[in-house]
């Protein structure tokens, strides 16, 4: 599939097939989940594209963020998102990385709970 062939809609449904099939039962693999505002961040609430969840506190674990063009290097949202929902957030660029396997969305997952083991959460 040629990067004009696709589009943010499409990579998501990839994407979150993929995941759903590597994660769960373990974890929760929500879509577009929405995020009312935080008290003490700035802005409005949010729409994630996909958010893992422990599977039994619901607890946000990881964002996954999706974008159609491998070119896009938007990083704004994501640290906005990050501050919002207090966990990790990582993107997969183009139809390539959403349709592979979830290896490097496993390697983040694992990284945050080793970081809220230490950090005592």
């Amino acid at each position: 599939m040629k990067r004009s062939d696709s589009n943010e809609a499409e990579c998501k449904a990839f994407a979150f097939v993929r995941l759903v099939e590597a994660l769960e039962p373990r974890y929760k693999v929500k879509t577009e989940l929405r995020i009312g505002r935080a008290p003490g961040v700035k802005g409005r609430g949010a729409r994630l594209d996909i958010a893992i969840l422990d599977a039994e506190s619901l607890g946000i674990l990881l964002v996954v963020e999706v974008k159609r063009l491998e070119g896009s290097r938007a990083a704004v949202q994501g640290r906005r998102y990050a501050q919002l929902v207090q966990a990790p957030v990582i993107y997969l660029r183009g139809i390539a990385e959403c349709m592979a396997p979830a290896g490097p969305v496993l390697a983040a997952l694992e990284a945050a709970r080793r970081d809220k083991l230490v950090q005592g959460g």
